[in-house]
């Protein structure tokens, strides 16, 4: 397993490894969680296989969730091998659509601009820890969901109650989105691998998606912002009824 290829990538903090050598479907999880402990900073896995006629590239994140850092960084990791194609369509677990990302370049340092794809559904939902309700603004993925939360859940208590909440929501990823809207700042918690790694991201790309669609639903209205996360700013274009534009930076190390 050591000798597999693998590329590490920098979306804002939001350290991702991709793997660009075959991996079996089944092997996933198990090679994942062998490179995020050889990789501490790492934050998450992908793995990346050709394209076909419909798209460029395809994106298979190791809990088969889908991740918009990852998406961007894979769209990032074609252009460099293929600098002419400024536009890059990929494949991704978690989501039936392509996503096409626009890429430019300065110095090695890409900005990534896609419009992310449509979540399954998206709703408020009140959920329960240690006895008290707490309002969240719920979004699905296919296999991934963020909770953005209304009402605040203290920071010591985030990894016991997203831990609770996934046996109350399965899925392959579970994030809370804990926002300070009057400092524009996100701070992502994620349950990945189908609930076997926990970590607070630097940043998050769908879970940022997940914000800019409770805030143009919320408000009823356009909504432009820049997010303040952990390793970065996320720039944000939202319209209700779930359209949202994201723009983040990224470098691939070497």
């Amino acid at each position: 397993m050591m000798n597999l290829k693998y590329k590490v990538c920098d979306p804002s903090g939001n350290i991702t490894i991709l793997v660009t050598d075959e991996v079996s479907k089944e092997k996933r999880i198990e090679v994942a969680d062998e490179l995020l402990k050889l990789e501490p900073t790492a934050q998450q896995v992908g793995f990346i296989s050709k394209g076909n006629e419909f798209c460029d590239i395809e994106l298979n994140m190791a809990g088969g969730e889908f991740c918009g850092n990852a998406t961007l960084s894979t769209a990032v990791l074609y252009n460099q091998q293929n600098a002419a194609k400024d536009t890059v369509r990929v494949k991704v677990s978690g989501v039936s659509e392509i996503v096409d990302v626009k890429i430019t370049n300065s110095n090695n340092i890409f900005t990534a601009t896609a419009k992310m794809p449509m979540p399954d559904e998206y709703y408020e939902k009140f959920m329960t820890f240690r006895g008290k309700e707490y309002k969240t603004f719920f979004v699905k993925f296919d296999s991934m969901v963020h909770l953005v939360m209304v009402d605040k859940l203290a920071k010591e208590d985030i990894e016991t109650a997203i831990k609770e909440w996934n046996k109350e929501i399965p899925c392959s990823a579970l994030g809370i989105m804990s926002y300070d809207e009057e400092s524009d700042t996100l701070t992502p918690a994620v349950l990945s691998n189908n609930g076997t790694f926990f970590c607070y991201e630097s940043s998050c790309a769908s879970g940022t998606t997940a914000l800019a669609i409770y805030l143009a639903e919320r408000d009823n209205c356009n909504i432009e912002r820049e997010i303040k996360e952990p390793g970065g700013v996320l720039k944000i274009n939202s319209k209700p009824g779930g359209y949202v534009r994201l723009t983040n930076t990224i470098m691939i190390r070497e």
